[in-house]
């Protein structure tokens, strides 16, 4: 795993904090906490704290830590750190170490072990805490690989005294556990260093016939985190000098070499490169972030600037509005150093408004977001609606802003089209209201003395002219049907109804009791599952259940007991609510026809109806933001689905107690 990636979620992440100071983990504690709260894409952490060596150790081995969170103070005894007694207990978890160091160069010296990162506790706040403990669990003790297994030290020494002496040494090093590999010539060490994974190397500076600097000049340049220590025969000053410029860590002479001084020399040099290869992984991450947020600095430049918006940041106490130079685009004004002020931006604003609709002009302290549509001014004296949308982004200790950050768009195309819109749906409106009362009087008329003609001159009409009259009448009254529904689906997009919580288990109670009849007749069972309370126009939500309720009992199978299954499921930020039964169903080619107004799949002798109801369900779901489908197959029933936005949805509808389960015998609820 990169170190750039998030941990997964699917657990909670224990953070083991240990320090003897109260005070800073507290400070830990409180800052993670608070940060926590707002959304990080459900990473979710549980914090543990021991203040003393012998309680670490034991809650190493019971909370099994996935990051260990280390005060530097710390001191556990004996020859061994901190960092390498939490190493041995548990040789992968991952330390970030606690440190009063304000330097970075100075904190650097902590890294060692399984030490990635460190924190300063001066700086305890979220964002960093975050993203070093994040970074800390995603590398998964990789950095604990050293300690945790042997060393392979590759000898490389012409000298085979010297050699058998080295290897005896560091196999027998007091703290580190070492597997000596030997070679005596540049040609063996090469393929050695092919063959295994080498993690330091010994060179004699002095190999005969071959160039001991140019080898290890090549092996820092091939390997550059490979720790390489150079020893001489005698100490001299010119061949240190050689070594150490070509890439070693160290310098040792032979003649002074001691055991402890090997060992603090292989340890030295591998927590160096060790280092190095952290802080190069460390540069890589933070090189890649910079390319990113250059990426998306280029990409936001190109949105502000084909969506022309003016963006601006305000400084409270100054009154002084940075701006871009869409302003100049937008209003016409030229501004001096992309700056003007919230008294010449509250000038352009038309009367009618109150200046506090722009620039966060709501000083609430519990209103951190503004938003508004407004009319300004621009240079030529034309009037522009302009929407404002804002976020204070700081405020001092009282609650009072000092800096606030928002763009204008100009929305005025978008407001005169939409104003457009709503005049014409008002005409219509108006114009099926009144077409509808014209067309129903003449069809009311015709029926009456279709009617009277029939009662009055019976004995005088044959079979056929009774049979034109029927005809007449028939066709009279359906076409009163369809001016009535046309009548209902043009007033469904224009009520004034405001929304309020509605209980989906009571709509349905109510629409058994006004279909039970049809129920009844139709030997059918309806099913009713846990709903829950939705946020819209209880008279909508009615009309697209009943609709699809009563759509089921039209298109019943004669042939079985009709089933109606009404249930509610969450999916993906959408609560889905669907309506099963097991009619006579469709080929579902016919999907997207039965939604249009008036598009039917049967003629009119084998089902009544004008082809509204579901084109009326479909327009009620718009309005909801949600989507309506139905997955169906001949003869075996349908499904017919509706999505409800889960901000729409409030917490699921409590069980209905047992003596209302069965309200009807055709009624139940589960």
């Amino acid at each position: 795993m990169h170190m750039n990636q998030s941990p997964p979620v699917d657990r909670v992440y224990r953070i083991l904090v240990i320090t003897p100071d109260q005070q800073a983990f507290e400070e830990f504690s409180i800052a993670f906490c608070e940060g926590q709260q707002v959304e990080r894409g459900q990473v979710r952490f549980s914090l543990h704290h021991a203040t003393e060596p012998n309680r670490s150790i034991l809650a190493l081995s019971e909370l099994d830590p996935d990051v260990v969170v280390l005060d530097e103070t710390m001191q556990y005894g004996g020859r061994q750190s901190a960092a390498e007694a939490i190493a041995s207990e548990k040789p992968r978890v991952p330390i970030v170490v606690l440190t009063d160091q304000s330097s970075e160069f100075v904190a650097s010296n902590v890294f060692y072990g399984n030490v990635c990162n460190f924190i300063n506790k001066s700086k305890l706040r979220f964002e960093p805490l975050f993203a070093i403990i994040r970074d800390a669990i995603s590398t998964g003790g990789t950095f604990a690989t050293v300690r945790s297994s042997r060393l392979s030290v590759l000898i490389l020494d012409a000298d085979v005294a010297d050699r058998t002496w080295l290897a005896a040494q560091i196999e027998q090093l007091p703290s580190l556990q070492c597997r000596p590999l030997i070679a005596d010539s540049i040609e063996s060490a090469s393929k050695l260093l092919k063959r295994s994974a080498i993690d330091c190397v010994l060179i004699n500076e002095r190999l005969p016939g071959e160039d001991a600097a140019g080898f290890i000049g090549q092996l820092s340049t091939r390997q550059p985190f490979l720790p390489l220590i150079a020893m001489a025969d005698s100490r001299q000053e010119s061949l240190s000098f050689e070594a150490i410029r070509s890439g070693a860590k160290h310098h040792l002479v032979k003649a002074n070499l001691t055991p402890e001084l090997l060992e603090a020399a292989i340890r030295s040099a591998v927590d160096q490169k060790e280092l190095e290869s952290k802080i190069a992984q460390r540069d890589a991450f933070i090189y890649a972030c910079q390319q990113k947020e250059a990426q998306w600095q280029e990409r936001l430049e190109l949105v502000v600037s084909s969506a022309n918006a003016v963006i601006w940041d305000i400084d409270y106490p100054t009154g002084i509005v940075t701006v871009n130079d869409c302003f100049t685009d937008v209003f016409g004004f030229e501004v001096d150093e992309h700056t003007t002020t919230i008294a010449s931006i509250v000038k352009l604003l038309h009367p009618e408004y109150d200046p506090s609709e722009i620039l966060c002009g709501d000083h609430r302290p519990e209103v951190d977001l503004c938003e508004s549509i407004v009319r300004m001014r621009c240079r030529d004296d034309s009037w522009k609606w302009i929407q404002s949308r804002g976020k204070i982004v700081e405020r001092d200790a009282t609650g009072k802003p000092l800096r606030a950050a928002g763009i204008f768009l100009d929305v005025t195309n978008q407001k005169e089209n939409a104003d457009e819109v709503l005049r014409k749906n008002e005409e219509l409106q108006r114009f099926a209201h009144v077409t509808s009362h014209d067309l129903r009087e003449p069809l009311r008329m015709i029926t009456c003395f279709t009617e009277l003609l029939r009662e009055e001159y019976a004995d005088q009409l044959d079979a056929d002219a009774q049979r034109y009259i029927a005809f007449a009448n028939d066709n009279a009254k359906r076409m009163q049907a369809l001016i009535n529904d046309l009548l209902e689906y043009s007033r469904f997009g224009t009520l004034n109804e405001q929304p309020t919580l509605v209980n989906l288990n009571s709509v349905l109670d109510k629409i058994s009791n006004d279909l039970s009849i049809a129920i009844l007749e139709s030997n059918a069972t309806l099913t009713i599952g846990d709903l829950p309370s939705v946020r819209c126009v209880e008279t909508k939500m009615y009309s697209l259940l009943q609709n699809l309720i009563a759509n089921s009992i039209k298109y019943r199978d004669p042939s079985r007991s009709l089933s109606i299954d009404v249930q509610a499921k969450c999916d993906n930020g959408f609560t889905v609510i669907s309506v099963t039964d097991n009619g006579i169903g469709m080929e579902q080619k016919f999907e997207s026809k039965v939604f249009e107004p008036f598009q039917r799949l049967h003629g009119r002798e084998e089902y009544s109806g004008t082809g509204i109801g579901l084109a009326i369900c479909k327009r009620i779901v718009n309005e909801l933001g949600g989507r309506i489908s139905v997955k169906a197959q001949k003869g075996l029933g349908a499904t017919f689905s509706f999505t409800v936005p889960d901000h729409l949805i409030e917490q699921p509808s409590p069980v209905i107690p047992k003596h209302h389960q069965r309200r009807s015998a055709r009624l139940m609820r589960v």
